[in-house]
């Protein structure tokens, strides 16, 4: 199943912004002129940067379905650029960007993708830019080696149930990685969040069957990273 297809079958995936980013945008960011999201989607992110933040920053996205930027297009005409493809290949923009972010966008690669995505946002980011990443899978995650695992690393796929059920490659990372992969960088936050759901007692769409019973953990990490002056 492409991305298209779990925009335009799945709405259920369709998420927006959430107040980890607010929060980490409000403590870390001083000015956005420009700003870029990485698997910006329906790019739903944009209006409370716009709204409550950074009202004359020009956004920019990229992501890998035109299905989502086409929807991102309609809603958000004003926005100041939008390109389809695999940011983990090039970022087809000027560079010079305040902030580059993303929500559980870059995780979705494999290790060897996810460091050269970094390394563009490097190239991107002027110096003392912020690079904030929120919802990196970590691996203390429930659904951490459920998947096959590719390439003999802590990247895997397959899922047939649950959240990432037909989504491709799911990377679960730890804070020693985490530094590896922000080589470059100064890392400003890295910080664990764990959601606990014990003893499940009724079904739930993206938690699969396996757990009901059982504690299931959503644990992620948060992060902010600034490119040296």
């Amino acid at each position: 199943m492409s991305w298209d297809d779990l925009y335009r079958d799945t709405p259920m995936r369709v998420r927006g912004w959430e107040q980890e980013l607010f929060l980490l945008f409000s403590f870390h960011v001083q000015e956005a002129k420009r700003v870029l999201e990485l698997g910006c989607g329906m790019a739903l992110n944009w209006e409370p940067i716009r709204d409550y933040m950074f009202p004359h920053a020009q956004y920019h996205g990229i992501d890998a379905s035109e299905q989502a930027l086409k929807l991102a297009r309609d809603k958000y005409p004003e926005i100041h650029a939008l390109h389809c493809g695999d940011f983990s290949e090039g970022l087809p923009f000027e560079s010079g960007f305040d902030v580059i972010f993303d929500r559980a966008s870059v995780p979705h690669n494999t290790l060897a993708a996810m460091k050269q995505t970094l390394r563009l946002a490097l190239e991107a980011l002027k110096p003392g830019g912020i690079y904030i990443g929120v919802d990196w899978f970590s691996t203390a995650h429930s659904e951490y080696r459920r998947g096959e695992r590719v390439n003999g690393e802590n990247t895997f796929t397959g899922y047939t149930t649950g959240t990432f059920r037909n989504i491709g490659n799911v990377h679960f990372t730890d804070e020693r990685e985490i530094e590896d992969i922000f080589d470059g960088f100064e890392l400003q936050r890295v910080q664990e969040r764990t959601q606990r759901i014990p003893l499940l007692i009724q079904k739930c769409p993206w938690i699969p069957d396996e757990f009901y019973g059982r504690e299931y953990r959503l644990s992620v990490f948060d992060i902010v990273a600034r490119k040296p002056l």
